[in-house]
C-alpha cells in the first residue's frame, strides 16, 4: 500500500511555500546514485524537515539510512514512470510550474533572509537545558475565547482540572485524554513558551493556536540530564536548528507584507467574496458531512469548476489581484486552482469560504515571490534546479504506482517485484561516509512552524508494502 492522499499532497504545496530551507550547506555531496538520478545529502536532510515518517521504530542512528531507503525506491519510480513518457502528463506539466514557484520562493528566503539570522549563544544554550525537561500538562481547548477566558479564571481561583473536565463534557469523561507531554522543539511555539514559563500547579494564560483558545495547567516535570558529550552537541545542534527555523517563519511573513506593500498588491474583495461564497455553497452541497465523515479537506470536483466559469462568466476577465507589473484574473485564478487542485475546508460553510479566501492568497503570494526571485535572476540557481527534480521525482512516483496498480491483476496488487526489477536495471550505489553525516530529526522542522502540526505537513513517504 503506499501512502499517499491527493488531499495530503496538495496541502505540502501550500504550506511548503511559506518555509525555508534549513541545514543548508554549500558544498553538494552525493549520499546515493540511482541509475541517472543522483541522490545529495541536502536532499534527504530537507526530505527529512518537510516530511513527517511514522513507521520507522529502530534506532536514531538508522533514521537517516531507512529515510534513503525510501528515496532511492522514489527515484526507481520515477525513471520507471520517465519510461512510459508520464512525464510529459498534464499532471506534471502543471505541478512542475507550481513546483517551480515554490523552489524560487525559498531560494528567494535564502537570499533575503536566511542568510541573516543570527542565534545568540545565550539562546541555544537556555534551549539546551529546555531540552533536558519534560512538562506534563493538562489541557483545555476552547473555540469560545470568552469561554477560555472564564475557565481559565476558575482554574486559577482553585477548581480542579477533572472538575473542568466533567462540567464541559459530562461525568463519565475520560479526563487523561486531555493531558500530554511538552519536550522544547516539538510544540507550537506558543505553547512551549507559556508551558516553560509555569511552576508546578501553575495555570498559563490563554494561549491561541490553529484557531483554538488552549489553557494548561503544568502538573509535573520530568529530568532527562544530559550524561555525554555526544548528547550535549545533539541537543546543541537540535536547538540551532529549531530557533533558526522560528526566527526565519517571522522574518518571512514580515518580508512578505513588506513586498506586498512595495508592490501595491490590491484584492478585488468583492469579486472574491462572490467566488468564495458560490464555490463553499456548491462544494458543502455536493459533498454533505455524511459522505466524508472523517475528511476534513478535499479539493473541488471538477464539476464544480464548471459551474463557477458558468456562474460567474461575465467576471472571468476582471482582475482579482493587482500588483506593480501585472495582475491576475478570476479565470486565471480558477485555470490555476483546478491545475494545482487546492483542498478545501469540509467542517462548515463558512470554513469552506474562508479556506478558498486564504488559498487564493496563497496563490497570489506565490506569484509575487516568484516574480521577485526571477527578477533577482535566481531561476538558474543550482539549488533551485535541484528542488524542482525532487519534487518532479516524488510525483512521478506516484503516477507511477497509480499506474502500475491500474495495470494489475485483481489477484495480484502487489508493486514489490516492478521495483526489485527496477533495482536490477538501474545500479544502485550509497556512499555510507557521506549518510553518516545526515542527521534528520524524527520530528520535521515544518511541523515547528506557527500553527502546523505533524498531520498537516505532507507529502508522505512513499512505501511499498
Amino acid at each position: 500500500m503506499i501512502i499517499f492522499s491527493q488531499t495530503m499532497k496538495v496541502y505540502v504545496i501550500i504550506v511548503v511555500t511559506l518555509l525555508v530551507l534549513l541545514t543548508c550547506g554549500e558544498k553538494e555531496e552525493m549520499v546515493a546514485r540511482v541509475g541517472s538520478k543522483i541522490i545529495f545529502s541536502e536532499e534527504l536532510q530537507n526530505r527529512a524537515d518537510f516530511t513527517p515518517e511514522y513507521r520507522y521504530r529502530g534506532p536514531e542512528s538508522g533514521r537517516a539510512a531507512y529515510l534513503l531507503e525510501l528515496i532511492i525506491n522514489e527515484k526507481l519510480a520515477a525513471l520507471a514512470a520517465e519510461s512510459l513518457k508520464l512525464d510529459t502528463t498534464a499532471t506534471i506539466r502543471n505541478l512542475t510550474t507550481f513546483i517551480e514557484e515554490m523552489a524560487l520562493a525559498r531560494e528567494l528566503y535564502r537570499k533575503k533572509i536566511q542568510s541573516r539570522v543570527r542565534i545568540p549563544k545565550k539562546q541555544i544554550d537556555l534551549a539546551v537545558q529546555q531540552q533536558a525537561q519534560t512538562r506534563v500538562i493538562a489541557y483545555l481547548a476552547f473555540r469560545d475565547e470568552a469561554m477560555a477566558k472564564q475557565y481559565r479564571q476558575r482554574l486559577a481561583e482553585g477548581l480542579s482540572f477533572a472538575d473542568a473536565m466533567r462540567e464541559i463534557y459530562g461525568l463519565a469523561v475520560d479526563t487523561s485524554g486531555n493531558r500530554r507531554e511538552i519536550r522544547w522543539g516539538y510544540n507550537d511555539q506558543a505553547i512551549e513558551e507559556a508551558v516553560f514559563a509555569l511552576q508546578r500547579g501553575e495555570v498559563s494564560e490563554i494561549v491561541s493556536v490553529a484557531g483554538a483558545y488552549m489553557v494548561m495547567v503544568l502538573e509535573d516535570i520530568k529530568i532527562d540530564p544530559i550524561v555525554t558529550h555526544s548528547e550535549l552537541a545533539r541537543r546543541k545542534s537540535y536547538a540551532h536548528r529549531v530557533l533558526r527555523a522560528r526566527q526565519e517563519a517571522q522574518w518571512s511573513d514580515d518580508y512578505i507584507r513588506q513586498l506586498a506593500k512595495d508592490k501595491r498588491l490590491q484584492f478585488n474583495k468583492p469579486l472574491i467574496k462572490l467566488l468564495a461564497d458560490y464555490l463553499a455553497e456548491k462544494t458543502i452541497m455536493d459533498t454533505g458531512e455524511k459522505e466524508f465523515p472523517q475528511l476534513k479537506f478535499r479539493p473541488l470536483a471538477d464539476a464544480i469548476y464548471r459551474d463557477a466559469n458558468d456562474y460567474l462568466y461575465n467576471h472571468l476577465q476582471v482582475p482579482m489581484v493587482t500588483f506593480t507589473g501585472g495582475s491576475l484574473s478570476l479565470e486565471e485564478i480558477l485555470r490555476r486552482w483546478r491545475a494545482y487542485n487546492f483542498p478545501v475546508d469540509l467542517r462548515s460553510r463558512q470554513a469552506c469560504a474562508s479556506s478558498i479566501v486564504r488559498s487564493i492568497g496563497l496563490m497570489v503570494r506565490d506569484e509575487l515571490l516568484a516574480r521577485e526571485a526571477r527578477r533577482m535572476g535566481l531561476g538558474n540557481s543550482p539549488r533551485v534546479q535541484n528542488e524542482i527534480r525532487m519534487w518532479k521525482d516524488y510525483y512521478l512516483c506516484t503516477l507511477w504506482f497509480h499506474h502500475q496498480k491500474e495495470m494489475a491483476s485483481q489477484a495480484d496488487k502487489s508493486i514489490k517485484p516492478q521495483l526489485m526489477l527496477l533495482r536490477k536495471m538501474h545500479p544502485v550505489t550509497v556512499d555510507s561516509m557521506v549518510l553518516k553525516k545526515v542527521e534528520p530529526s524524527p520530528i520535521p522542522l515544518l511541523a515547528l512552524r506557527v500553527g502546523q502540526y505533524n498531520g498537516l505537513v505532507v507529502p508522505p513517504f512513499t512505501y511499498f508494502d
